[in-house]
């Protein structure tokens, strides 16, 4: 994975209420007038104050679990060898005129099912598609040496 040392800013436009929450951050919807990020639905996830406490607790920094929590794009080699795959889409690491770190994301619309969750346990019916984010796991742990494992795998169709 690369991090650009290059600033962007961007502004956004998020709604109030969030559409969504997990164990660590509320998930908001947002569009924004900036060139390049103009075109369709966004979502900007913000940390629970619980959660920036037990991040603390875990001697890590905000910016180094926003860092962990950004998904990789891999490459599809043969794709038409293993049939269907997953989409993926970009995600940022931003920070607010407050400091405040966020991820953005673009919005998925649909309906979400969960394959693995955080601790690694595995959510969804055993399908091929379960079978291949469970391989797409292992592969970020063999590919970062034993540094990271993507564990926290949902979906909406083919799109995580």
């Amino acid at each position: 994975m690369e991090w650009s040392s290059v600033p962007l800013q961007a502004e956004f436009g998020i709604e109030e209420k969030e559409f969504a929450a997990g164990g660590f951050r509320k998930a908001f919807k947002a569009t924004s007038i900036t060139e390049g990020f103009n075109k369709g639905t966004w979502v900007v996830k913000s940390y629970l104050e619980s959660a920036v406490q037990l991040i603390k607790d875990t001697r890590q920094t905000t910016e180094e679990h926003t860092r962990k929590s950004l998904k990789e794009t891999i490459v599809k080699d043969k794709l038409d060898e293993y049939g269907d795959s997953f989409e993926y889409k970009s995600v940022y690491m931003g920070k607010t005129e407050d400091g405040e770190l966020l991820t953005v994301e673009e919005f998925i619309p649909g309906d979400f099912a969960k394959f693995r969750n955080n601790n690694g346990i595995v959510c969804e019916e055993d399908t091929m598609l379960c079978k291949k984010a469970q391989v797409f796991s292992h592969f970020t742990y063999e590919k970062s040496e034993g540094k990271v494992m993507v564990l926290d795998i949902q979906r909406s169709g083919y799109t995580l």
